[in-house]
């Protein structure tokens, strides 16, 4: 198992990754008939595209192993504020029935690295308040340290950011 920069090659993992995580994490959570109609098809097209033109400074990582992708991460600076500090973890799935095996962990720790080299300070990722990974991001030392309603399929939903200084991820 290792991690590497993500390649336009690696964008159906990447699709059945978020789409089969979505899937498992947010049962119950987000409108079921929603999470039915994701589309691994439309996913790859929108990481297809993002990658070919990514974002200032947007980065893709994922976790291979035995050739196929078992995990990745989406990051760069902080996105709501213009901040030349602070990182942001856009997205982080790991399939769900390799969960529990530290991936996530080694996916964050290897963001927060390349944010650091690039001279960032503190790190923030969002989830859904009621999502699974609440508990992964406190287990790693993470703060809660805001909120936000986000629309997904017609609903709202609240998110929790949770915030770290990058050093005490790379301890």
């Amino acid at each position: 198992m290792f991690i590497r920069y993500a390649t336009i090659d690696d964008a159906p993992g990447m699709a059945r990754t978020k789409v089969d995580t979505w899937r498992s994490a947010y049962s119950g959570i987000i409108d079921g008939d929603y999470l039915y109609s994701l589309s691994y098809a439309e996913v790859e097209g929108r990481f297809r595209n993002s990658m070919s033109i990514p974002a200032q400074g947007e980065r893709f990582m994922v976790v291979e192993d035995r050739s196929k992708i078992v995990g990745f991460t989406i990051y760069g600076r902080e996105r709501a504020v213009a901040s030349v500090e602070r990182g942001e973890i856009y997205a982080m799935y790991v399939r769900p029935e390799r969960q529990g095996e530290g991936i996530g962990r080694k996916l964050l720790v290897a963001a927060a690295s390349k944010l650091k080299e690039d001279g960032m300070r503190s790190l923030i990722i969002w989830t859904l308040e009621q999502g699974k990974s609440r508990q992964f991001y406190e287990k790693l030392g993470g703060c809660p340290c805001g909120t936000k309603n986000a629309c997904i399929g017609g609903k709202y939903y609240v998110h929790v950011a949770y915030c770290w200084p990058i050093s005490a991820l790379l301890k």
